[in-house]
């Protein structure tokens, strides 16, 4: 049994790391936007129009992502706008665990939706 401080200490680390995981990941789709689609969201909702765009098919490219992940990760950037905008004794151990809990499963699944189109990708080109 960790102290109240120790624990605090323990939840918000897990929170802010979890936070930076959707970060990290929303780089990739702020590159792809950029670079492939020519099309970076503005906004007050960029971040979740952004999410969306990876889901549709654009000219030149399929969809990023399954609308399974990206309902997902959609969870976990509501979960990290909380972690970012609120005070850290305001956040619920439970949704901090329940995201930990599911975080490697879901980078998995990115990973995968993400290896799917890089391998579409490499075909258009071939056929090209």
């Amino acid at each position: 049994v960790t102290a109240v401080e120790d624990r605090e200490f323990i939840e918000i680390a897990m929170a802010t790391t979890l936070a930076e995981v959707y970060e990290g990941i929303e780089n990739i789709f702020e590159r792809i936007a950029r670079e492939v689609d020519m099309d970076l969201p503005s906004g007050a909702e960029w971040h979740k129009k952004l999410l969306a765009q990876m889901t549709e098919r654009r000219a030149g490219r399929p969809p990023v992502l399954s609308q399974e992940t990206a309902v997902l990760l959609g969870e976990l950037l509501d979960f990290r706008h909380k972690v970012r905008n609120i005070y850290a004794e305001e956040l619920i151990y439970e949704l901090i665990e329940a995201h930990a809990k599911t975080i490697h499963a879901l980078f998995a699944r990115v990973c995968a939706d993400l290896d799917a189109f890089a391998a579409a990708l490499a075909q258009q080109d071939e056929n090209a």
